[in-house]
C-alpha cells in the first residue's frame, strides 16, 4: 500500500484528513507491517533448511576450529622460541625473531614531581612514552627497570608452506 502521510491541518472529523482517516491508514500500515513480518520470517526458514545455509554454517564451524588452532599453535610457538632463545641465545629463528625489552614501572605522582624539580616541562603532563625515553637512561629510585623477553612471529609464513 503507498502511504502518504496526512494533512493534519483540518479540523473538521470528517475531511480527509480526519482522525478517521489516520487511525484507518495506522490499521492499514500495521497489517501490512504484519504481512511483512510472516513473509520474512518464512524466507528466513526457507533459507535457513536450504543447502547454501547449511553449507555456510559449516564453513563458520570450520572458521572457528581454524581460529582456534591457529591461536594454540601461535602459543606454542612463541613458547618453543622462548625456549630456543634462553638456551642458545638466538634473536632470529626461522618464522620469529625473539628479544629483551626493557620496561619501566613508577609512580607517576612521583614521575610528576621529578619533572617538576627537574624543570622538565614536556614531561610535566607525564606524556609516558616522553617520560620512559627520559628515564631510560636515568638512574631514578622510583622508577624500577625490568626486562622481559618477547617473541614476534612473522605474519607471512608462506616461505614455509612452499615446500608442500
Amino acid at each position: 500500500m503507498n502511504y502518504e502521510l496526512l494533512n493534519t491541518n483540518e479540523s473538521e472529523d470528517t475531511g480527509p484528513d480526519s482522525l478517521e482517516d489516520l487511525v484507518k491508514a495506522l490499521a492499514e500500515a500495521r497489517r501490512d507491517l504484519e504481512v511483512s513480518k510472516v513473509v520474512a520470517e518464512t524466507h528466513k526458514t526457507t533459507l535457513e533448511q536450504g543447502a547454501a545455509f547449511k553449507e555456510l554454517q559449516i564453513q563458520n564451524d570450520r572458521v572457528r576450529a581454524d581460529q582456534g588452532k591457529a591461536s594454540l599453535l601461535l602459543v606454542q610457538v612463541k613458547q618453543a622460541a622462548l625456549q630456543q632463545y634462553e638456551l642458545i641465545g638466538e634473536k632470529q629463528m626461522r618464522g620469529c625473531t625473539a628479544g629483551e625489552y626493557k620496561t619501566l614501572e613508577y609512580d607517576e605522582a612521583e614521575a610528576i614531581a621529578w619533572a617538576i624539580e627537574h624543570k622538565h616541562k614536556k614531561l610535566l603532563n607525564l606524556n609516558k612514552t616522553a617520560f620512559k625515553k627520559a628515564a631510560g637512561g636515568l638512574e631514578l629510585e622510583f622508577v624500577n627497570e625490568e626486562k622481559e623477553i618477547r617473541v614476534k612471529v612473522y605474519k607471512d609464513l608462506s616461505i614455509f608452506l612452499e615446500a608442500e
